[in-house]
């Protein structure tokens, strides 16, 4: 089975405006790149992730051996779903999985796709289990996003009135997103160290596995 990863991401200046309490733009706009970046490396990582797709509108965001699809500024699920009618013809499922979830694990992408394997949509919740931080679809997929408030109800609801096969899967790094100044670790650190969180690096990675 052919998996492709989709990751959408919104422009880095534009991005976690709620952490403005805490954080200058520069300084979230660091905090979101290194989140992705950290996200970007354990899925390349991952097995069974065969391709890597990053659904965005912003023009100066390169990362190696990923592929982009332009955001054409209609909101996530648009972008999503985008992505999703794009690698659709090229691959038998995908993962979406949110650019902000800076403690995923290899061995939990890779049990996302474990698990996908038996169904075709798996839904990874927040760690509030109101959100989606990650959605497994077997393509092509027999549900539209939902991605918002109470999403990850949404998703399952969709996949049962569609007749299709559907499991929530909580996972702990994968369930931990950063949209609130909460969000940030618990342990006492400067605001300079909260922007490199996500930091990828061989010696993060390794960690994930």
């Amino acid at each position: 089975m052919n998996v492709c990863a989709i990751v959408p991401v919104r422009a880095l200046g534009e991005g976690k405006t709620r952490l403005s309490a805490v954080l200058s733009p520069h300084q979230r706009a660091s905090l979101v790149r290194s989140m992705l970046e950290h996200v970007v490396g354990v899925l390349r990582v991952a097995r069974g992730v065969d391709r890597i797709v990053i659904v965005t509108s912003d023009d100066d965001l390169e990362l190696p051996e990923v592929e982009y699809i332009r955001d054409e500024g209609k909101g996530l699920n648009a972008a999503v779903e985008l992505a999703l009618e794009q690698v659709a013809h090229r691959f038998d499922a995908a993962i979406v999985v949110a650019g902000d979830v800076p403690y995923v694990t290899v061995s939990e992408i890779e049990r996302l796709i474990e698990v996908g394997r038996q169904y075709d949509v798996v839904i990874v919740p927040d760690r509030h289990e109101q959100g989606t931080n990650a959605l497994w679809l077997r393509l092509p997929s027999r549900i539209q996003p939902c991605f918002g408030v109470a999403s990850m109800e949404a998703h399952r609801q969709t996949a049962r009135t569609a007749g299709a096969s559907v499991t929530v899967v909580p996972l702990p790094g994968l369930s931990h997103d950063v949209d609130f100044p909460d969000d940030l670790p618990n342990e006492p650190r400067s605001r300079d160290d909260a922007i490199h969180l996500g930091g990828h690096s061989d010696r993060s990675v390794r960690s994930a596995l």
